[in-house]
């Protein structure tokens, strides 16, 4: 039986690592070693690799590693990340701000020229081109689903199916998320203590 010197070397690897080898590979590989010169300087070599590599081991305190992912920040999609996070306020916090800016500009400032009505007079443009633009959206929103139905019932009928198992894949998701957050809770609450 032939074989090549790279199966060869990775038996002789594997063997070396502890792994069983087969009685035919054992038997193939040790007159391998009897023959060739140059595989015998290659267990030594990996005998020598095997050996640095062994005493090169660092041994670790006992909870290394559980004190090391304790450590590390929790991921935004885990539960216990949304659990107290107060990472919405400031996004609200600016909208109401806006809203609150833009309130008082159109309503409580004199009209006249100055920076309070200029700035008043381009919120209300602003306010005005965005209720358009909102507008006209939904409106060609309105003729494409228009065009699109009317082509032909089975289009009406896909879609509706479509919508009907996105909406029960959604109610499936709400569904399993309260309990798969209660389980992770439980299982970080007992990991932290």
């Amino acid at each position: 039986m032939i074989t090549d010197r790279d199966t060869l070397i990775c038996s002789l690897d594997r063997a070396l690592d502890g792994d069983e080898l087969s009685a035919d590979e054992r038997s193939l590989l040790d007159a391998a070693l009897a023959d060739d010169a140059s595989l015998r300087r290659e267990r030594e070599h990996l005998e020598s690799l095997h050996a640095a590599l062994a005493a090169d081991t660092v041994q670790v305190r006992a909870g290394f590693s559980e004190q090391v992912v304790a450590a590390l920040p929790t991921p935004a999609w885990h539960p216990r990340a949304r659990r107290g996070d107060a990472a919405w306020r400031l996004p609200l916090a600016a909208l109401l701000a806006c809203a609150l800016g833009a309130a008082l500009l159109l309503v409580g400032l004199p009209t006249g020229d100055g920076l309070g009505a200029t700035l008043a007079d381009f919120a209300q443009s602003t306010l005005l081109a965005g209720a358009g633009l909102l507008g006209a959206s939904w409106r060609g929103l309105g003729y494409g689903l228009r065009e699109l139905f009317a082509a032909s019932s089975g289009t009406l009928i896909a879609t509706a199916v479509a919508v009907l198992c996105l909406d029960l894949l959604f109610l499936s998701l709400l569904r399993r998320r309260p309990r798969a957050a209660a389980r992770s809770s439980a299982e970080s609450d007992g990991g932290d203590r």
